[in-house]
C-alpha cells in the first residue's frame, strides 16, 4: 500500500494480471528491495533474504530469479508468441536495471544461477513431496476439515493444518516431533475436542501416503529397483531449468505422464497415493515456474507415448502402482 504509482509501474510490469500493479512474487520481491518505504517496513526474514547492506548478494539473488524466468519464457516462446516475446523484453530490461543498480554483471548472475539451481529445486521438491492433503469428515458432527499433513524434510517433524471451509479464519494446526506424538497431541492436546478417534486413524493412514515417505519406504524395502525417486525428480527438474529444451522438457513430462498412466491402472481405493505424487509434482513446478506448469497441464498429452520418454529404466519408478503400505 505505501508504494507509489511510479514504483508499481516500474516493478509491476513483468507479468501477472495487471502490468501496472505489483501482483506476482518476483515483482513484490523487487518492490520490497528497491522501494525505500516498503524496504523499511518489511519483516526481518525478508531483510535477511535480500540484505540492503549487501547489494551485490541481493542483486545476484534477484537477478537469478529473473534469469530463471527468462530461460523458461524463451523455451515457452519457441512457437513465436508475441506476448511472451514482449514479456521477455521486460524481464531483460529489469535484469539490466539490477546489474546497473547493484553493481553485478550478467555473467556473475548466470554463474550464481547455475550454482544455486539444484539447491533451489531440491528445497522445493522436498517441501512439496512431504505434504498430503485430505479431508477429515465426520457426518454425525456435520463437519469437514480441509487438512494438510506436512512432514518437515529436515527434522521429520509433523504438522497438521486444518480448517472448516464454511467458517472464515478457522484454520488451526498442531505439531509434534513424530507421527505418534502428533496423534497424541490430537488426542490429548488443547484442540482435542476438534478430533475423533476416526480422525486420528485417518491421519495415521494418510501419513503413509506422503510421497516422500512412500518413496523412502520403497527404497528401504528394495522395491522399484531401489531407484531414489526423489533424487531423480530433482535431477530431471534441475536439468530442465539449467538448459530448457525439448529434450529436457520431455523428461519432465515423462514423469507426469507416468503418474497419469499409473493412476489409470490403479484401483479407485488406492488412487490417493498416486494423486498425491501428481499433485506434489505440479505444486513444485508451479513454485518454480507457473508458466511451465500451465503449459504441461494445458497441453494434450499422449500418456502412453509420453510415459516411454525418456528411454531410461530409472523412470519406471514413477509408473509403479503400489502404495507403499
Amino acid at each position: 500500500m505505501p508504494a507509489t504509482d511510479e514504483e508499481h509501474e516500474r516493478f509491476g510490469n513483468l507479468g501477472g494480471e495487471y502490468l501496472d500493479v505489483v501482483d506476482t512474487p518476483i515483482e513484490f520481491a523487487l518492490l520490497s528491495y528497491y522501494s525505500p518505504v516498503v524496504r523499511n517496513i518489511r519483516p526481518d526474514e525478508a531483510s535477511a533474504m535480500l540484505p540492503a547492506n549487501n547489494p551485490k548478494l541481493a542483486g545476484l539473488k534477484l537477478g537469478a530469479a529473473l534469469l530463471q524466468e527468462i530461460n523458461v519464457l524463451r523455451f515457452l516462446s519457441a512457437g513465436g508468441s508475441s506476448s511472451l516475446t514482449a514479456q521477455i523484453g521486460r524481464y531483460e530490461g529489469m535484469l539490466k536495471f539490477i546489474c546497473d543498480k547493484n553493481g553485478v554483471t550478467r555473467t556473475e548472475i548466470e554463474n550464481f544461477y547455475r550454482q544455486g539451481m539444484r539447491g533451489l529445486v531440491a528445497e522445493i521438491v522436498n517441501e512439496e513431496f512431504n505434504k498430503m492433503s485430505f479431508s477429515l469428515t465426520n457426518l454425525s458432527l456435520d463437519r469437514t476439515y480441509n487438512s494438510v499433513l506436512t512432514r518437515n524434510p529436515q527434522n521429520r517433524h509433523y504438522t497438521l493444518s486444518y480448517k472448516r471451509p464454511s467458517i472464515q479464519n478457522s484454520e488451526k494446526e498442531c505439531s509434534a516431533p513424530t507421527l505418534e506424538a502428533l496423534l497424541s497431541e490430537m488426542r490429548n492436546g488443547k484442540n482435542k475436542t476438534d478430533f475423533t478417534s476416526a480422525d486420528m486413524e485417518t491421519v495415521r493412514e494418510q501419513a503413509k501416503l506422503i510421497p516422500a515417505v512412500v518413496y523412502a519406504d520403497w527404497k528401504a524395502k528394495g522395491l522399484a529397483d531401489c531407484v531414489d525417486a526423489m533424487a531423480l525428480i530433482i535431477e530431471t527438474l534441475t536439468n530442465f531449468y539449467l538448459a530448457p529444451s525439448a529434450q529436457t522438457y520431455e523428461a519432465v513430462v515423462g514423469i507426469y505422464a507416468r503418474y497419469l498412466f499409473a493412476w489409470e491402472l490403479t484401483p479407485d481405493k488406492e488412487r490417493a497415493a498416486v494423486e498425491a505424487k501428481t499433485d506434489s509434482l505440479l505444486s513444485a513446478l508451479h513454485s518454480l515456474s507457473n508458466g511451465l506448469s500451465e503449459r504441461m497441464t494445458g497441453s494434450r498429452i499422449d500418456i502412453r507415448a509420453a510415459s516411454r520418454i525418456p528411454d531410461d529404466p530409472r523412470f519406471n519408478v514413477f509408473a509403479a502402482r503400489y502404495t507403499g503400505r
